[in-house]
């Protein structure tokens, strides 16, 4: 797609990672550290706007297929990842301080899967 970009959003603060590379808070906040979100949290460029996405694992891979002739289907691709675009910074705090958004011990995970059998798959799979 031309115009489609994506690239890391780089975020400074006062403790540094080390060798002199990118530098990054380790406060814990809300159960899960700046570092985490320096690693996932994007900058999504389209059409001369930006926008901040996050990138999450899904819990459960996704089989992509296509067909030439609806007959017969080849797999292409395992997706395990998506990247969530949200409106500006304010849409991406306000949606990810909902209760139940993070799920304590799997953090970059999202917490449900794409259809409705798997809302809120993390949670029960994995419990303690």
């Amino acid at each position: 797609l031309e115009g489609v970009t994506c690239e890391p959003s780089i975020q400074s603060s006062s403790t540094s990672s080390g060798g002199g590379g990118m530098s990054v808070s380790t406060n814990n906040v809300n159960g899960h550290t700046n570092e985490e979100d320096s690693h996932t949290l994007w900058n999504f460029h389209v059409d001369g706007a930006t926008y901040p996405a996050r990138l999450t694992n899904l819990p459960c891979p996704i089989e992509l297929h296509k067909t030439h002739d609806h007959a017969m289907y080849y797999k292409c691709v395992d997706v395990a990842q998506m990247l969530i675009v949200y409106e500006d910074m304010t849409a991406l705090e306000d949606a990810e301080s909902m209760a139940g958004y993070r799920v304590d011990g799997f953090p970059s995970y999202y917490h449900s899967g794409l259809t409705p059998p798997m809302t809120k798959v993390v949670s029960r799979r994995f419990k303690q």
